[in-house]
């Protein structure tokens, strides 16, 4: 009986097959990969979407009329107001301070801020500070290498250990080649990426609305 049960692998208490430390550290390495990668990700799209979207009217500053959330509110000599982006102001390689006086100008559908006709941001800039920023590439990277260490490894998807057991008959018996166990790892990082791109854009759809029936 004593050799019986030190050959059961399964865990005692829920029957389940005991998971080794190395398993649940790629486990643990690969959610917090996932989270980190798709949040940022998610944020840095609709950033890019929220500076393609902005306009400025060209026009001197006559004054700065106070300060939003977004950056700070300008009066311009033409009699139009604009808000321009702080996140444009503070990532330069020398942070920019506006003042009256100085010529202002971002057109919608662009990407480029231009201050007393110089261009301070570009497509590059965006990419850079949004898109593909280090913060993103690194847990991304971690993602793909983990889950792939995972594949190779164990034949699951980590995701998918995460919800079955090996003897849950729920569980998908397809894709069976690591190959196509890969390739169901990065459409699993697609979706959570497009779940949480999604709820941030009705968050922010949300909050915009209330900020806006509240004070204006």
């Amino acid at each position: 009986m004593s050799h019986a049960a030190e050959a059961n692998p399964n865990n005692p208490a829920t029957g389940r097959p005991e998971v080794s430390a190395g398993r649940w550290l790629l486990r643990a390495l690969y959610v917090v990969a996932t989270f980190f990668s798709a949040f940022f990700a998610a944020h840095g799209v609709l950033m890019t979407g929220q500076f393609l979207n902005d306009e400025i009217p060209a026009g001197k500053i006559e004054a700065i009329t106070g300060h939003t959330k977004i950056g700070p509110k300008l009066r311009l000599d033409t009699g139009r107001e604009a808000v321009f982006s702080s996140q444009v102001l503070f990532q330069q390689a020398k942070p920019v301070e506006l003042k009256p006086g100085d010529r202002v100008e971002k057109r919608r559908d662009s990407f480029v801020y231009i201050v007393n006709g110089s261009a301070l941001t570009d497509l590059r800039w965006v990419r850079q500070n949004w898109l593909l920023p280090v913060r993103l590439l690194v847990p991304l990277v971690a993602y793909v290498i983990v889950g792939t260490v995972y594949v190779l490894a164990y034949k699951r998807t980590p995701l998918g250990d995460c919800v079955w057991s090996d003897a849950d008959p729920k569980r998908p018996r397809r894709p069976r080649t690591r190959a196509g166990l890969i390739t169901a790892m990065l459409l699993t990082w697609l979706i959570v990426f497009g779940l949480v791109t999604t709820a941030f854009g009705c968050m922010a759809g949300c909050l915009s609305g209330i900020g806006k029936a509240i004070f204006e």
